[in-house]
């Protein structure tokens, strides 16, 4: 239940510095490398916001704590790895997993507690980093296809 700051705070600046390294590397211009350290800085800001975002949104909602604050380290890391975009796609990706896993344990739970599930059950938390670990995976081996299918879809080539 717990994402060590060390870890998060050390992949997000070795994040950053692999994509200033990437962006160098090719051509050896600076300029492919500000265009990187740019993008590895939104996607972690943007992660960072955004998770904050969620979590300050939920926590006024449901009146407690919705999110604790290493996801959105996490999320910060991931953003600096993958950048804004495939940030955005394995964020959706560790939802929806999360959704999914989540509402079965619940389903199976409340099937084998005599037909009713206590709110005890309801009200578990739940760690969310696994989730955005394995959307930033799933991300990054097929980030590209699935955000090609995606825009193919809804945006039909002329």
């Amino acid at each position: 239940m717990t994402l060590p700051n060390p870890l998060t705070q050390s992949g997000l600046v070795i994040g950053i510095l692999f994509q200033m390294m990437v962006g160098y590397l090719p051509e050896g211009s600076s300029v492919a490398l500000v265009n990187h350290f740019i993008m590895a800085t939104v996607g972690a800001v943007l992660g960072l916001w955004l998770f904050d975002a969620i979590a300050l949104l939920g926590s006024i909602a449901f009146g407690k704590t919705a999110m604790g604050a290493g996801d959105a380290k996490l999320a910060a890391m991931m953003g600096a790895w993958l950048g804004w975009k495939y940030l955005l796609l394995a964020s959706f990706i560790a939802c929806a997993l999360g959704a999914l896993i989540g509402s079965s344990v619940i389903m199976r739970r409340s099937k084998a507690t005599s037909h009713k599930a206590s709110p005890q059950r309801l009200g578990q938390k739940m760690p969310f980093g696994p989730f955005l670990a394995l959307g930033s995976v799933i991300t990054l081996f097929s980030g590209e296809a699935i955000l090609s299918s995606y825009l193919r879809l809804f945006f039909p080539a002329s």
